[in-house]
């Protein structure tokens, strides 16, 4: 059986001042701000990292 590990990588510390960019640049539309993770219209979502990272490992 063949191991495959995944490393995760991220600048991103506050969803919340990076989702202005999206916003004001990008034209997207917040569906749900739930502090840790930034989730617009159409699927694409701002993760804080600890939260990401607790989440996962």
């Amino acid at each position: 059986m063949e191991t495959c590990t995944m490393k995760f990588s991220s600048r991103m510390l506050e969803p919340g001042v990076h989702a202005e960019f999206y916003i004001e640049v990008l034209g997207q539309e917040i569906k749900i701000d739930m502090g840790a993770n930034v989730e617009f219209v159409g699927g694409l979502a701002l993760w804080e990292w600890r939260y990401m990272n607790n989440l996962l490992f």
